[in-house]
């Protein structure tokens, strides 16, 4: 039964029990939040995710099922609309959090995924999310409306610590409120927020608030604050923004420095010498002291976390198609691509790609309702929007007019920061000679696969701040007309070229209304925001009104722009059981060791995980590359990320014991598939003979160099014989005796990191799998530990001796103890400094 239920309200409920703790917290730590701030927050949030949060829908496109096998035949008959860029969410995020929640409900450490591909690590996978605070606090309800409830947290998050970072740099309520909504609401959140990186967007103005306490004030309960900070930032599950907010963060804590030094007699617990007396510099180095302590203190609790991601990272499909890309970019020339006129064209186009959807999101087309056609989709490449209010009110701060007639322009505390960091992005994004080299060549910026991407979110944080420093002139001092008038035309100029001139597409009907409600939307905000700038004040009551009607400009702009981009769907849609599913439910059960695959995009890869089932194929950017290697035959190219199996029949579906093949309806398959289950949903094909996950071959070879993509390449069977790495002295190949009683091995229990079975070996066998062996699966024979080693590639073997065994393979990443230890003492040197000694 669909529909609406009491039960619907508790997501809402629940999101705002939280935020009252978080304001009364604040209140009595650090600093207050004003109520009718909340409640701005609060209204922001119902129109943004109220049919999430109270009206029972969920926040993921599980629509998109519908468009493939076994789910195509509950294909909704109302338009489509779910987010077609969300996919990821469907076939990686979502399967990876239920991965983390059953393993954790087990009450066992989700450290291995046994259900996706060969097996890959989970804890080491950043965005499995293991243990992300805003993740963890959804725990209490099912996945579903879990997704919502986070969504809104990030939201929260970043509104209320940005307001209370711009009010602790000397801003007024209502410039900071407006510089946090254009932050919060702003394309880089709201775009990826179903996203891991979405966390990292969300914790960054509480890093930077943590910074800013502990600079101003000093107090314990300041450092602990920001060493929870750093801690989240660290656990957000996405590296490459992990990094810049940490890089960020420091260079925001410089920046305090040389405002301590410049301003000796901010508030503090402590008297502060004069810089003059020499105090100044020591109370600096000890404040650094206190910040580098508290950031290792925090490293180091979350080393259970960092440490296998640190060792597996580097097997990863990912990095290896990066670490191509770089070597590709530093042998370049550094002109390459600027010499002839066709090249400069074409660099320029790229420069209105990358620089126009700032202003003009949707200029180029909107992947959310049809077409895009600008440099990569709309996720990317319109993330740094903050709405053209704040644009307009941040371009003011760079005019060489001040607001006042007589006294020159005061810089607010951070304002000549965050003008560099803009600086800085929009240089890095216009990508002129050189920089992608320079880049390339950076330990960790380099390796981030879209580097100038992420530069958006500091780009997006630089905007709102600059806006807020703007609008805290104008509502001190009001502006000057003649700045704010050139500023108002050149934007409403640069909008109105950037849709009918430079984003105009080849076919113009291509979103010809939407694109028309979107020019002239954004034009009529500019052109009103203009007016309430330039509008002069007479009375406290009119000024209230222009604040007012600013802040709603702000906000509604970016709502009427970004809602869309995550509308709630139906909970009929969240992985339905349709009949083949339920099939495969009961006739593949997870101690068998056998697993299943389909043809095409039919049975995303990954939804095989939400129902408990094993799926061959991976969808995972973080896969291991060896594996990938073991696919090839399997799917179009090696560096695809999504596994989309083709070959209706090949060796290899043995020997990765696909015993179940889903097709689409009528699709024939040919032998030694054979046909198990027919419905209009899909088709199930089911194979004789494929190999359990481990097995005793009955022969081995070892070859100089150990060349194991060419032999798993050209096998035409992989039962008889498996390839070993050749050591000095050792024969070349291996071959069982013949034997009266045949050995016999059996699984008992898969779990997320523990593999049980029973062998029966008549003499001395050699036990081959298909189960990826990153280095951190351990053997045990009857209890004790027994060597393994790797067969056909990356795979995990072992020799075993005669007789009746129990084996027991126990996954544990080889940092996993050193970085538990290191946690442990890192929680006892915190309790050391922060818990307070009895009087």
């Amino acid at each position: 039964m669909h529909g609406w239920h009491l039960q619907d309200l508790l997501p809402g409920l629940y999101v705002a029990l939280l935020a009252g703790l978080l304001g009364r917290a604040l209140r009595r730590w650090f600093d207050p939040v004003p109520g009718r701030v909340f409640a701005a927050f609060g209204v922001v949030l119902l129109l943004l995710l109220g049919p999430v949060l109270v009206g029972g829908r969920i926040l993921l496109p599980v629509e998109i099922l519908t468009r493939v096998p076994p789910w195509r035949v509950l294909r909704p008959a109302r338009p489509f609309l779910a987010n077609r860029l969300q996919l990821d969410l469907v076939s990686q995020i979502t399967p990876a959090l239920a991965l983390v929640r059953r393993a954790v409900r087990a009450g066992e450490w989700p450290l291995w995924n046994p259900l996706g591909g060969t097996g890959m690590p989970l804890l080491a996978d950043p965005q499995s999310q293991p243990f992300a605070p805003l993740v963890a606090l959804a725990w209490p309800f099912p996945l579903a409306p879990a997704a919502g409830v986070t969504a809104a947290l990030r939201v929260l998050l970043a509104l209320v610590f940005l307001y209370l970072l711009l009010r602790r740099q000397k801003l007024s309520a209502l410039p900071a409120l407006a510089g946090s909504l254009a932050f919060g609401l702003g394309g880089f959140l709201l775009l990826w927020l179903g996203w891991p990186i979405a966390n990292s967007a969300a914790l960054l103005p509480l890093l930077l608030y943590a910074v800013a306490l502990t600079a101003d004030r000093g107090a314990r309960r300041d450092f602990l604050l920001l060493a929870l900070a750093v801690g989240a930032v660290l656990l957000a599950g996405q590296p490459e923004t992990t990094v810049n907010d940490l890089l960020l963060a420091a260079v925001f804590g410089v920046a305090k420095l040389v405002e301590r030094r410049s301003a000796p007699l901010l508030a503090s617990p402590l008297p502060q010498p004069s810089p003059s007396q020499g105090g100044g510099t020591r109370e600096g180095w000890r404040l650094v002291r206190r910040w580098v302590l508290a950031g290792l203190l925090a490293a180091a609790a979350a080393a259970p976390l960092l440490l296998p991601a640190a060792d597996y990272l580097p097997q990863t499909h990912r990095n290896t198609r990066i670490t191509r890309r770089n070597q590709q970019i530093l042998q370049e020339p550094v002109l390459q691509g600027w010499k002839t006129a066709p090249e400069r064209r074409m660099r320029r186009q790229y420069l209105a790609q990358r620089l126009l959807p700032i202003a003009a999101p949707n200029a180029y087309g909107n992947n959310r309702f049809g077409p895009y056609w600008g440099n990569d989709n709309v996720n990317e490449d319109a993330a740094a929007f903050g709405g053209g209010a704040a644009l307009l009110a941040a371009l003011l701060t760079v005019l060489p007019a001040g607001f006042r007639r007589r006294r020159p322009r005061r810089r607010f505390p951070g304002e000549r920061l965050f003008l560099g960091v803009a600086a800085l992005c929009l240089l890095v994004l216009a990508r002129p000679p050189g920089m992608l080299q320079l880049i390339a060549a950076l330990p960790l910026l380099g390796k981030s696969a879209t580097f100038q991407h992420r530069l958006v979110l500091p780009l997006l944080l630089a905007v709102a701040w600059l806006a807020a420093c703007t609008l805290e002139r104008w509502w001190r001092e009001g502006l000057r007309r003649g700045p704010l008038a050139v500023a108002a035309a050149g934007l409403l100029g640069l909008v109105a070229w950037a849709y009918l001139r430079a984003g105009a597409p080849a076919d113009p009907t291509a979103l010809a209304d939407l694109r028309r409600q979107w020019l002239w939307g954004q034009l009529a905000v500019l052109a009103a925001a203009a007016l309430v700038l330039g509008w002069r004040r007479f009375g406290r009551a009119p000024a209230r009104l222009q604040g007012f009607l600013l802040l709603v400009l702000i906000a509604g702009e970016l709502l009427w722009i970004h809602r869309p981009a995550n509308p709630g769907m139906s909970p009929r849609f969240y992985w339905p059981t349709t009949p083949a599913v339920d099939f495969l439910t009961h006739h593949l059960h997870p101690a068998d060791g056998f697993r299943t695959a389909a043809l095409g995009n039919a049975f995303q890869p990954n939804g095989a995980a939400i129902y408990g089932l094993a799926d061959a194929r991976y969808t995972n950017p973080l896969q291991p590359w060896n594996a990938a290697v073991v696919f090839r035959p399997l799917v179009d190219s090696i560096d695809q990320v999504n596994d989309l199996y083709y070959p209706q029949e090949h060796p290899l579906y043995g020997f990765l014991g696909v015993r179940y093949q889903l097709t689409a309806a009528g699709t024939a398959l040919p032998p030694p598939w054979k046909l198990a289950f027919t419905d209009p949903s899909a088709w199930i094909y089911e194979r004789p003979d494929p190999l359990p996950r481990l097995f005793l071959p009955p022969a081995a070879d070892r070859l100089p160099g150990y060349p194991w993509p060419r032999w798993m390449r050209q096998r035409r069977e992989y039962a008889s014989t498996v390839l070993l790495r050749g050591k000095p002295g050792e024969p070349q190949t291996w071959r069982a005796q013949p034997e009266t009683l045949p050995s016999r091995l059996a699984i008992e229990t898969i779990t997320a990191a523990h593999l049980r079975a029973q062998a029966h070996l008549a003499q001395p066998r050699l036990l081959a799998s298909s189960q990826y062996q990153d280095g951190g699966w351990r053997l045990l024979v009857d209890g004790r530990p027994h060597p393994t080693v790797v067969a056909d590639g990356p795979f995990l073997a072992a020799w075993l001796p005669a007789g009746e065994h129990r084996l027991d393979f126990v996954y544990r990443p080889r940092t996993f103890l050193p970085a538990c230890l290191l946690a442990a003492l890192a929680l006892a040197a915190a309790a050391l400094w922060w818990v307070p000694r009895p009087r």
